[in-house]
């Protein structure tokens, strides 16, 4: 892969992957084909934007399970 200078890649397609990874690709990823220009921007922009809604639903589980766990007899 000389092109991108290294031979260390991970090649996904993006439309098909979950909402962690698309976002992980948005934060550190580069991308290395566009279909059109500012593709890769829009995605990224999407995937940020879903994994920053996404994170509320996240903290909420937390709580439940913080609270769920705090119920269970310890050694139960």
């Amino acid at each position: 892969m000389h092109f991108v200078g290294t031979s260390d890649i991970d090649l996904v397609i993006l439309n098909r992957a979950d909402s962690l990874l698309r976002f992980e690709v948005a934060r550190t990823g580069r991308s290395v084909y566009e279909s059109a220009p500012g593709v890769f921007a829009e995605f990224c922009s999407l995937a940020l934007r879903q994994h920053q809604d996404s994170r509320v639903l996240y903290r909420a589980m937390d709580r439940y399970l913080e609270r769920a766990l705090r119920k269970v007899p310890e050694g139960g």
